[in-house]
């Protein structure tokens, strides 16, 4: 039974998405504040421009990409990014992370 509940749950989860859509003027940081922030917060206080410690091979546009329109078991997923302001996102993302 609880084998059955997890795995609902999973799939409830990985199915989630937002209807968020970026203004034909947003730019990578608007379109964080207003779909990322709400759950990305900086790790560390003392350093706040960076929100993200990102594993080495995954710090590039394309995992951003896979992570923002996808999503995963605790992060929704964002079809509407697309294009140009997925591209401007995933900058932003990234310059403002650190890859260990």
């Amino acid at each position: 039974m609880i084998k059955i509940l997890l795995v609902s749950a999973f799939f409830l989860l990985a199915a989630c998405s937002r209807d968020y859509t970026p203004a034909s003027s947003a730019n990578g940081e608007s379109i964080f504040k207003e779909a990322c922030a709400e759950c990305h917060q900086p790790k560390d206080p003392a350093v706040p421009q960076v929100v993200f410690s990102l594993n080495e091979k995954n710090a590039n546009e394309r995992y951003i990409t896979h992570k923002v329109q996808g999503g995963s078991l605790m992060m929704p997923k964002f079809p509407n990014i697309t294009g140009s302001k997925m591209r401007s996102l995933s900058t932003y993302v990234l310059n403002h992370s650190v890859a260990k």
